[in-house]
């Protein structure tokens, strides 16, 4: 049991560790910099075009102790530049700080001392799941053909004389065949899948 158990453990570790290898760092705005040489649109007109996903990152530079950058949970805040919620401050000795995404939804970053003046913020979009980053065009139906008009008959040929009646009884029908065996195995090989994820998930459980 224990060494089950382990397998899963391993199993599971080995998908956090790929989820995260696929992770994207990304900079605020394209470089990084959280300041005053950028308009109110700029952050968001950066970030309308980005894909952002689970564990991606986003670093901000900022010239240390004179800003900050704040993670607010209302809307209402990111809109007016207040903190009447919950707030998250990131303010480091350094002067860059890097917030990873840990959950989909909404992330309303404000400045701590620009957001008022210049309205210096920027709201990331994180999507559910880790598809492809490559926005594949929507691709277009394709406009079936109508069916073509099928020909005009034909003057159909004479009919040829009638048969002599042949008067010899038919034979009697064969037995039926005896039943597929396909379905059947269709019913193991179902029943065997579903053993399978049965005992799985019950590694997993248990």
């Amino acid at each position: 049991m224990a060494a089950q158990h382990t397998w899963v453990l391993h199993v599971l570790a080995s998908l956090l560790l790929l989820d995260q290898a696929n992770a994207v760092e990304f900079k605020v705005g394209g470089t990084g910099d959280w300041s005053l040489n950028f308009n109110e649109t700029f952050y968001n007109h950066w970030a309308e075009g980005r894909r952002f996903q689970i564990n991606d990152t986003i670093v901000f530079k900022y010239e240390a102790h004179k800003d900050s950058v704040l993670l607010v949970t209302k809307k209402e805040d990111y809109e007016h530049c207040t903190t009447t919620g919950e707030v998250h401050k990131y303010s480091d000795e350094t002067g860059q700080t890097k917030v990873r995404f840990d959950r989909s939804g909404y992330f309303y970053f404000i400045s701590g001392s620009h957001c008022n003046t210049i309205q210096q913020k920027v709201v990331i979009v994180v999507l559910a799941d880790r598809r492809s980053r490559s926005n594949a065009p929507t691709p277009t139906p394709s406009s079936s053909s109508a069916p073509a008009t099928a020909p005009a008959a034909e003057a159909a040929p004479p009919s040829p004389p009638p048969a002599a009646v042949d008067l010899t009884p038919a034979p009697e029908p064969a037995a039926p065949d005896s039943p597929s065996t396909n379905g059947g195995g269709s019913l193991i090989l179902t029943g065997c899948a579903s053993s399978i994820i049965a005992a799985a998930l019950s590694l997993m459980l248990f």
